[in-house]
Order: C-alpha cells, then sequence, then structure tokens
C-alpha cells in the first residue's frame, strides 16, 4: 500500500511538472520525455528506447512513470513527448477515442498483444464457459490491474457479457504475479488478467483460457506522440517506425531484466539487451 500511495503521489508531482520539463525539451530538439505506466513490458521497451536514443545522439531521455490516465492526458496536452507501449485499438480505446484527435500515431513495433485470463496449467478447465461452473474452485475471484486501466475495463465488459459470477480484484501487476506465485507454490487456483509479452510465460507453467466470444482483443503494441511531435522532430518521426521487436526478442528483453540484481535493473537489463542485439538495433537509425 506504502509503495502504491507513493507512485501516485509521485505521478501527481510530476504531471505538474511536466509542463516545465517539456518546455525545455521542446527547446532543444534532441531532449525528449518518454512516459510509460505500470507493466513490465512498457518498463521494458521505454527503458530500451532511451538506451538507443541515447546511443545514437538524442537526449537527455528522460522516462516517467505516469498511471495511464495521466500518462495519456499529460500525451495529450503536449507536456510529454513520447509514449512507447500504447495497447491500440482495443485495450486502450477509450484512451484514444477521447484524447486521440490531439495526438499522433508514430508506428508499430509489435502487433500480437494478447490479453486474457491466465492460470496454472494444472487447472482443470480451459474456457471462460466454463468459470461459472467453477466459482468455488477460485472463490469469486479475478485478480486484475487497477480500475482505470483499459484491462481492467475489458475485464469487466468480460464479466458482464458472459455474465460471470466472479468480482474483479482491483491491484497492481506485482499483486498479481505475487498472488499468482503463492497459488502455485501452494498448488492452489488462481485466476489473473496476464498477457504477452510477459515474463511468467517463461517462469510458470501457465495457460490462457479460451475466450469464445472474443471479449479480449489482439492488439498492437503503438508508439504515440504528442500533437506536433513530428514537426519539431521530423527525422526521428521517420526513424521509429523502424524500431521493431519481435515476441522472442521482447520475452527476451523482459527476461532479462526480471532476473537482474542491480541497484537499476531496468536499465543494466536493458543495456545488456541492447549490446546483445546491438548491430539490428543499430540499423534503425541507418
Amino acid at each position: 500500500m506504502k509503495k502504491l500511495i507513493s507512485l501516485m503521489m509521485l505521478s501527481l508531482l510530476v504531471l505538474m511538472g511536466c509542463s516545465d520539463t517539456t518546455q525545455e525539451t521542446h527547446g532543444n530538439d534532441k531532449a525528449l520525455h518518454l512516459v510509460y505506466p505500470d507493466g513490465v513490458e512498457a518498463i521494458a521497451i521505454s527503458t530500451l528506447s532511451k538506451i538507443l536514443l541515447e546511443e545514437h545522439g538524442y537526449g537527455p531521455v528522460e522516462t516517467t512513470y505516469l498511471e495511464v490516465g495521466l500518462l495519456w492526458a499529460a500525451l495529450s496536452k503536449g507536456d510529454v513527448d513520447l509514449y512507447m507501449d500504447a495497447w491500440l485499438p482495443f485495450t486502450q480505446e477509450s484512451y484514444w477515442d477521447r484524447y486521440g484527435a490531439k495526438l499522433e500515431a508514430i508506428g508499430v513495433h509489435f502487433d500480437h498483444g494478447t490479453t486474457g485470463f491466465v492460470v496454472p496449467s494444472y487447472t482443470p478447465i480451459n474456457s471462460i464457459l466454463e468459470l461459472n461452473d467453477n466459482v468455488d474452485l477460485f472463490d469469486g475471484k479475478i485478480y486484475g490491474l487497477g480500475a482505470g486501466s483499459g484491462t481492467n475495463k475489458k475485464t469487466n465488459e468480460l464479466i458482464e457479457i458472459y455474465g460471470l459470477n466472479y468480482t474483479q480484484l482491483n491491484t497492481s501487476e506485482s499483486a498479481m504475479m505475487a498472488e499468482l506465485r503463492r497459488a502455485i507454490n501452494s498448488g492452489e487456483h488462481v485466476i489473473i488478467t496476464g498477457w504477452t509479452p510477459h515474463y511468467k510465460w517463461n517462469k510458470y507453467d501457465l495457460k490462457m483460457l479460451d475466450d469464445p466470444k472474443k471479449v479480449f482483443p489482439i492488439d498492437r503494441i503503438e508508439i504515440i506522440g504528442r500533437n506536433g511531435f513530428s514537426d519539431d522532430h521530423p527525422e526521428l518521426a521517420k526513424i521509429l517506425p523502424n524500431f521493431k521487436l519481435s515476441i522472442d526478442e521482447l520475452n527476451e528483453l523482459i527476461d532479462i531484466i526480471h532476473e537482474e540484481t542491480t541497484k537499476d535493473p531496468n536499465y543494466s537489463g536493458a543495456m545488456k539487451f541492447y549490446k546483445k542485439h546491438q548491430e539490428k538495433l543499430d540499423a534503425i537509425f541507418i
């Protein structure tokens, strides 16, 4: 709880300071301010982007965590420059509908982001259609993300469409993973909202329940810029669409960061990945 409160306070303080920071970055055609929400792939992609940009002469490149609603609002106001992990056109659809007219779609770096209900592989069901017959197995609980996230909204929509006798618990990614780990270590049953890419698929033996009504979509992970980004950074706006990662590469990046034990695992892990794949990543700028 203390960590959550601290993140919320930090988000508000950063948002208050974004305007001054962005005035500085707008005055420097190499300075950039990237924002990211809660999510291991969002952190990984944003940190790798910072490294890649700074290695090729851009900077300083600032990366800032913001709650997803605040993130989209800040981007639409031009207070920050880039969001490297927008799940569109479905999961974060409501934010795009609200703010998209004030933003720029820069490019797509991954085109098969999947979301769904994830359970341990030993769970004796395989479809969302089987959930109402097994409410007691899961205590009628689905561990989801925070109320402001697109995944949370889609989960509530799915519960209604399927008429599930379940309640979504609004948590965080770290809390979901802690509950998943606890359940697996105890041989118990649990449902979380999960997605790919993510390190959990390599760490645990899991499966995603079939969604025959296709409520959970397949998304692209897009790069979104503030209004005027392409005018201020015309060369970079042409380069960024070339930044593409495969599912194996994304999972490798996330795994490396997750296994890091340094003081700044996000940066040191992303730097390891960059050095391993430097030839491919540097070619983006050629």
